[in-house]
């Protein structure tokens, strides 16, 4: 994928673009950038290897990663019984430039980050999200609907066309403690 040269500040939230996943950047030491992933462990990448993220997730965190006064990372879940997290799938809420990407390069990416954001999700028990792939002609839909199909875990409908447009986005509720 061609890309402008990224600048990362610790603390900034970002995407693995050669995996799925993602995390925040803990520490910088020289070309590397050190991120502690959603499994609790610390990684160096390069600049070329991560982009950052602008997605809003409607005011709730999944993850708030603070640091105790030793230095060491800790992941507190925030619950809500009130907010549904949401992920908005447009590639220009995703990342900051996407110049350069292919149509098939953004699809893949915009799966990867939506399983990602399912995962994590199911994880941490929720029980409902949103997913907002816009209309456009349908593959980005298509292709989030025939992998929720796929499982027993998942039920899906259009979110509510009120707040979402009609067709814009997929509500998914997710079966806790379910096993494939």
């Amino acid at each position: 994928m061609n890309g402008t040269l990224k600048s990362f500040q610790v603390n900034d939230q970002v995407v693995f673009l050669s995996e799925v996943g993602g995390g925040i950047i803990t520490k910088i030491e020289g070309n590397y950038f050190y991120v502690l992933d959603e499994t609790g462990f610390e990684r160096p990448f390069l600049a070329d290897q991560l982009s950052p993220v602008i997605q809003s997730m409607k005011k709730i965190e999944l993850n708030d990663i603070q640091k105790d006064n030793k230095g060491k990372s800790q992941v507190k879940t925030v619950k809500s019984q009130d907010l549904i997290p949401e992920i908005d799938l447009h590639i220009e809420q995703l990342v900051e430039n996407h110049r350069g990407w292919t149509n098939h390069e953004i699809l893949t990416f915009q799966i990867r980050t939506f399983r990602t954001f399912l995962e994590k999700s199911a994880n941490q028990k929720a029980k409902r999200i949103v997913v907002i792939h816009g209309v456009g002609n349908g593959r980005l839909k298509q292709e989030i609907r025939s992998f929720l199909s796929g499982s027993k875990r998942y039920q899906f409908c259009d979110a509510d066309f009120s707040t979402y447009g009609f067709g814009g986005a997929t509500q998914v509720d997710i079966r806790l403690n379910w096993k494939d």
